[in-house]
């Protein structure tokens, strides 16, 4: 049987879900608008980021290049050293041939002289 009771009451429940399909509907809304604010940040974050791993990268083969640099230099440098070395061994190697060759000659003025 049909009663107004009834009818009151079913249409107060259909108003009622009707009430939160549009709550759901909004706080869905709210949530996808949340996700892509937070979307958008991320997306920044991930360019500042990278933007700042290729600075780095840029960094890192300057200074990998510069390394290399001054290896080779410093081998150059080294191998120049090493002959001035060699020059400076064989040089005090005549000199004190020499100052013994002087010694020797001393010695024997003074027996010669004496």
């Amino acid at each position: 049987m049909f009663s107004t009771g009834d009818m009151s009451g079913a249409m107060m429940l259909s108003n009622q879900l009707e009430i939160y399909r549009w709550e759901d509907h909004f706080r869905r809304m709210r949530e996808q608008d949340g996700l892509a604010a937070q979307n958008d940040a991320l997306r920044s974050e991930l360019a500042r980021l990278g933007a700042a791993y290729n600075e780095l990268a840029r960094n890192f083969k300057h200074f990998a290049n510069a390394a290399l640099q001054m290896e080779k230099q410093t081998g150059e440098r080294i191998v120049q050293l090493e002959g001035e070395i060699s020059e400076l061994r064989d040089a005090k190697a005549r000199t004190d041939a020499r100052l013994q060759d002087y010694m020797a000659a001393a010695i024997r003025r003074e027996f010669d002289g004496a």
